[in-house]
């Protein structure tokens, strides 16, 4: 996309350069002249944004911006080679759970511990720092690495204001997933857990109805005389059984995901 852009633009200058010197009825340069004008001016003009966009950043941002590229052992696939901190922060997330949540939390710190100044790109065409952010993405840390400090760091420092906010979509909507998906498991959890401890109870509505209209028929009878005439006592003693298993199971869940979700919020923080 960099060459390409570089190319596109390059012929838009060199069309409006020969229009131009007709208008002040001047001959034009060579064809080949012209573009080499045309590039030479492209690499100052890039070299002083980059120059400038690096006059911006902090010598502590400089150093997280660099070691972006040093390798670390990826959580992932710990046995294959080490990967780049730039790498681990290309890589999108793998579907939508509480794991890839977690992730994503995890690279949000990374990119804020860069420490990019909320100014760094200002007065900068934003079509500039979407080249760059591409050029960043499609280059390997070791090529990378063989940039002048300038142009280097303004790519990292591309990528990294758009990743941030890539990465923060993403995992708006991995937990907007995740918090869809918690009823439907919670649910699953009990029925499974209700299923090997208990048995059942069905009818629960039609028992409730004949407790309610056995009450209302005699309000000062004992529950022996009145209810157990209705509803064994067995039978209420396995409603109460179903009823401790349900809310064990839902517990237990609960706890699960906000013990998940507290350790998700500290890694935002």
């Amino acid at each position: 996309m960099f060459e390409f852009y570089l190319l596109k633009l390059s012929v838009r200058l060199v069309a409006f350069s020969h229009e131009h010197l007709r208008e002040l009825r001047i001959e034009p340069f060579s064809a080949d002249k012209m573009e080499r004008i045309v590039r030479s001016a492209l690499n100052t003009y890039q070299n002083r944004m980059c120059l400038t966009i690096q006059a911006r950043l902090s010598e502590t941002t400089k150093q997280q911006l660099n070691g972006l590229l040093d390798s670390v052992v990826s959580s992932q696939n710990p046995a294959e080679n080490p990967w780049s901190r730039l790498a681990l922060l290309k890589d999108d997330p793998d579907g939508a759970n509480l794991k890839t949540a977690l992730e994503a939390g995890e690279k949000l710190q990374m990119l804020r511990a860069v420490g990019l100044p909320a100014h760094v790109f200002e007065t900068i065409d934003p079509k500039w720092i979407e080249v760059y952010r591409q050029r960043a993405i499609a280059e390997h840390p070791s090529d990378l690495k063989r940039h002048p400090d300038a142009i280097r760091e303004t790519l990292l420092a591309a990528f990294c204001q758009t990743r941030e906010a890539d990465i923060t979509d993403q995992l708006i909507d991995i937990l907007i997933q995740v918090i869809h998906k918690i009823t439907t498991r919670v649910t699953r959890t009990i029925e499974q857990r209700s299923l090997k401890e208990i048995q059942r109870i069905y009818g629960k509505q039609d028992m409730l109805f004949k407790m309610a209209k056995a009450s209302l028929t005699d309000p000062q009878g004992s529950v022996a005389d009145v209810i157990f005439k209705v509803v064994s006592e067995e039978k209420l003693r396995q409603v109460v059984q179903e009823g401790q298993v349900i809310a064990g199971g839902r517990n237990a869940a609960v706890g699960y995901y906000t013990e998940r979700f507290s350790l998700l919020k500290k890694r935002l923080r």
